[in-house]
């Protein structure tokens, strides 16, 4: 475990559906620079839903394996600063057993990346009044930074990993809140009673689009504040400073017409594609992930701020595998891996994914190892150390001269041929 954890700072708040966006004049001085400062407004929420019956999603591995892996070289660093003066707002001291949770999922994020420098999270132990149960997001973005797309605005964890450095000189990556206020379970065994909101999955959650996923999509509803330049209802819009975020890039309707390269910013046409409940996720290893289909996402009419579009669909994901980032969370509910599909948009965006649902092993590989498609282990044993709970170990066809006892469950089997397991 390591006290210390920090993500991207871009997600939108999806418990109560509500979301924040900076308006242009918001943005200030950012707009011409290649670093937009986010807010608290920009964060994603996470809500309670009423799913009749719960998901219980384990972690890939043991809490001790865990706790084991997440020390080695390999691993992410995370570091976490529990209540920091950024948080601002009411807050109460961390519960010990809150810390510990927090610090399992955060463990747990650190095995899911091929390597990485470090992130850092400010974790805040809020007394929150909406009835989130959590929001979170990147303190900052970054475009045209080496090995970015051009123009297209990076949650700045995202960024660090890309370019190697500190873009953000020391600060922390992820601003995560959760409401001190909630009935909590603080345990890590995913037993938790009907009663109680689970911490490590909503800590998972709004990890995850801290990390980036989340998108900057969004619906003028007429009224208020302007969402969309000009205040008109119906209007879709996305991105500042004439950039999207990479996560935008990658969105497309039923059709396969993708949102930014076929609608116009800050138009009607825009607008109706996101209230559609037809909008998808298309990057290869999402659609691998997801049985080689694009992954829908949350687009419901009306348009829910802070939730939509940034969201796997409730409707097709929940009670599944991939079911921790839709948009709701019930009491009961525990779900202490991504899935697939998100670490799939993950690793579409920039990020090197490990997947331990699948692993791959070919006994002729050579060169660098890391259980992927690509890059496959040469050693069924070390397939089985890497693959978690429930995942799948694909072997090419040959021989493997290796005996080990199977002790958790998973599924092993040959991408094409046959295999030969023993002496």
């Amino acid at each position: 475990m390591k006290s210390n954890y920090s993500l991207p700072l871009w997600t939108i708040l999806s418990l109560l559906g509500v979301i924040f966006i900076l308006s242009p004049a918001q943005v200030g001085s950012a707009q011409d620079d290649d670093r937009l400062p986010a807010t608290e407004e920009m964060h994603v929420i996470i809500v309670a839903g009423d799913k009749e019956t719960p998901t219980h999603i384990p972690a890939p591995f043991s809490a001790a394996e865990i706790a084991t892996r997440s020390q080695a070289p390999e691993a992410v660093p995370i570091n976490i600063n529990y209540n920091p003066a950024s948080c601002g707002g009411p807050i109460s001291a961390w519960p010990a057993a809150a810390r510990t949770a927090f610090e399992y999922a955060v463990d747990i994020w650190s095995l899911l990346f091929e390597s990485g420098v470090i992130i850092s999270i400010d974790a805040c132990w809020r007394q929150d009044s909406t009835g989130a149960l959590g929001w979170a997001g990147p303190s900052d973005y970054y475009r045209n930074f080496n090995g970015a797309v051009p123009n297209r605005w990076y949650p700045v964890a995202l960024a660090n990993q890309i370019t190697g450095g500190d873009l953000n000189a020391g600060t922390a990556e992820i601003s995560a809140n959760f409401d001190a206020t909630q009935t909590w379970y603080f345990g890590i065994d995913g037993q938790t009673p009907s009663s109680q909101f689970d911490l490590v999955s909503v800590a998972l959650h709004e990890i995850g689009h801290g990390l980036g996923v989340s998108g900057s999509m969004r619906f003028d509803d007429g009224t208020g504040s302007n969402e969309c330049n000009g205040g008109i209802f119906g209007t879709g819009c996305y991105g500042w400073s004439n950039s999207a975020m990479i996560y935008d890039g990658f969105l497309e309707n039923g059709a396969g017409q993708n949102l930014i390269l076929t609608y116009g910013n800050n138009t009607g046409a825009l607008g109706t594609q996101l209230i559609s409940n037809d909008l998808y996720f298309n990057g290869p290893a999402t659609t691998a992930a997801n049985n080689n289909n694009p992954a829908k996402i949350f687009a419901p009419n009306p348009f829910n701020p802070g939730s939509s579009i940034s969201h796997l669909d409730d409707a097709t994901f929940s009670g599944t595998f991939h079911a921790l980032m839709t948009p709701t969370i019930s009491s009961g509910e525990s779900n202490h891996y991504p899935g697939a599909v998100a670490l799939g948009i993950l690793d579409d965006m920039g990020w090197g994914v490990m997947d331990f649902s699948h692993v791959y092993v070919d006994s002729q590989a050579s060169g660098v190892e890391h259980g992927t498609q690509a890059d496959p282990f040469d050693t069924l044993i070390e397939g089985y150390q890497a693959a978690g709970n429930y995942g799948v170990i694909h072997m090419a066809a040959g021989s493997y001269a290796e005996a080990f006892l199977l002790q958790r469950p998973l599924t092993i089997q040959s991408t094409g041929g046959s295999v030969i397991i023993g002496n």
